[in-house]
């Protein structure tokens, strides 16, 4: 029997072994069934090649393409389910494609568009067709590789994945050399078996590298640990057991036997230790649970529950004693604050209620615009404490009232801010401190003030002397610079907060 028949034989008896044994490495039951399609479509191939062999007949030899188009095809889909990207257009059009392309091989003998029959030898020459559907296989299988590795680098597999791309650039040069018939000998090897190791090596490589979902290490895994579980046949046999060495009830092995197993089992012997039992396709689990020490954690954990409890009292009872110190700290500095503010203004009042005659207008009036100076820095003071922010608008309303105060002693003017912007409640109290000193400090004049957010300008219509000496006493938060310039008409004032 000539050599090509011997291994074409051991390859229909090696092959379905082989796919056996995958079949049983794959948990993810979608995933198996691509595998098992795939298998199932090589030994297809394989049984076309046998019976070409002992028959001629060209559709034998047409039939090679069912695998030939098929695998790659379903290796795809498989790409597309392992990688997330699973779409039915997508899975659709290359079965489509696939199928169109398979039907022209299998009628070639009516347009001889993939091969052209030279002689009644069945001597050939490959037409456009033949490239056609080499480029479709060897795209499907380039894009699949290459979503497969762009998927394991993103899990950081990337050195591993990029084995697969070895088997198919081993295909793909195997058969350039095949169309090419250089070398001559290429032809002598058989391209079924040939594409069959590819396919071996690449399945292999992508379940030795866990390229997609296996369960191939998971036995060495369970074995050398120590976990309480064992895994028993149908028929009560061990078949995996960890370095615990489980000792299984016999009670749990006759209810196997018997086929009338509970799903929880306790120990006679021991008390706490439960058994669990699952029931799978083929086999069943047991794990082992000891509960004897429950009752003490409960009585632990009780205990600490407890010291918890009374921690969390003492804590509220500190946290409620450090509300009440941080509540009268504020309100004495709120006092200070106020009290520094109101001395100087408190002693001026005193003093003009002293001089005042029963009839001094002017004295009453400077008290009245004093007082409600009062009244607004306090208001100022506290709000900081609320962190309230003024904006333009309330800015301007307020000082429009510090303004209309100020009429009284003749005092006519304008107050414009130059932009928009937002104040603090304490950069604003900074700000009134020193218009309201201004203000105090002249008479039977008209005032501007253009305001920007640090500087200020104010021109009064008439000669004042000594202003920027007491502007500059203003007790605000920030350091100022002022500027006066002086002429016998107007006074202007340049106020700049560094």
């Amino acid at each position: 029997m000539p050599l090509r028949k011997i291994l074409l034989l051991l390859a229909l008896l090696i092959f379905p072994g082989w796919m056996i044994r995958l079949r049983k490495k794959i948990f993810d039951e979608k995933l198996k069934k691509y595998i098992i399609i795939m298998g199932s479509l090589f030994v297809i191939w394989l049984l076309a090649r046998v019976l070409r062999l002992y028959n001629s007949l060209r559709f034998f030899w047409y039939c090679y393409y069912i695998g030939m188009l098929f695998i790659p095809t379903v290796y795809y889909l498989c790409s597309n389910y392992v990688t997330g990207k699973e779409k039915n257009i997508r899975n659709i059009n290359s079965i489509v494609l696939s199928t169109i392309l398979l039907i022209l091989v299998l009628t070639n003998d009516y347009h001889g568009f993939f091969f052209k029959i030279i002689n009644d030898d069945n001597d050939y020459i490959h037409n456009l067709g033949y490239y056609i559907v080499a480029i479709w296989i060897f795209l499907l299988l380039i894009v699949a590789t290459i979503r497969i590795i762009v998927y394991n680098l993103k899990k950081n597999k990337g050195k591993k994945s990029w084995l697969i791309l070895a088997p198919i650039v081993m295909s793909l040069i195997y058969t350039i050399l095949y169309v090419t018939n250089i070398p001559w000998f290429i032809r002598d090897c058989d391209m079924t078996i040939c594409f069959g190791i590819v396919f071996f090596i690449t399945m292999e490589i992508i379940l030795k590298f866990r390229l997609i979902p296996n369960n191939i290490e998971y036995d060495r895994i369970f074995r050398n640990s120590y976990l309480h579980i064992c895994i028993l046949s149908k028929n009560g046999k061990l078949i995996y057991n960890t370095k615990y060495q489980m000792d299984i009830p016999k009670e749990i092995l006759e209810d196997i036997r018997n086929d009338s197993v509970k799903e929880k089992y306790r120990s006679k012997f021991e008390d706490g230790l439960v058994y669990e039992v699952n029931c799978f396709d083929n086999c069943y689990s047991i794990i082992e649970d000891d509960y004897s020490n429950i009752e003490n954690l409960k009585k632990e954990l009780k205990q600490i529950n407890n010291k918890l409890k009374e921690q969390e009292k003492i804590l509220k009872k500190e946290k409620k004693i450090k509300d009440q110190i941080y509540e009268n700290k504020i309100n004495k500095e709120i006092l200070q604050k106020l009290e520094s503010k109101l001395d100087s203004k408190k002693n001026k009042i005193e003093s003009i209620l002293n001089n005042m005659e029963s009839e001094d207008r002017e004295s009453l009036e400077k008290v009245k615009f004093l007082l409600s100076y009062c009244k607004r820095i306090s208001n100022l003071i506290i709000s900081n404490y609320n962190e309230e922010i003024y904006n333009t608008e309330r800015q301007l309303l307020i000082l429009n009232e510090l303004l209309e105060d100020s009429s009284v002693f003749g005092v006519k003017g304008f107050i414009n801010f130059k932009n928009k912007f937002e104040l603090s409640s304490i950069e604003f109290s900074d700000m009134y401190e020193i218009i309201f000193k201004i203000l105090y400090s002249i008479k039977d004049a008209g005032v501007l003030i253009n305001i920007d957010k640090s500087s200020m300008k104010v021109l009064i219509d008439k000669k004042i002397d000594s202003i920027k000496e007491y502007i500059g006493k203003s007790k605000i938060q920030k350091q100022i610079i002022v500027d006066e310039k002086i002429d016998e008409d107007e006074t202007l004032i340049s106020i700049n907060v560094v």
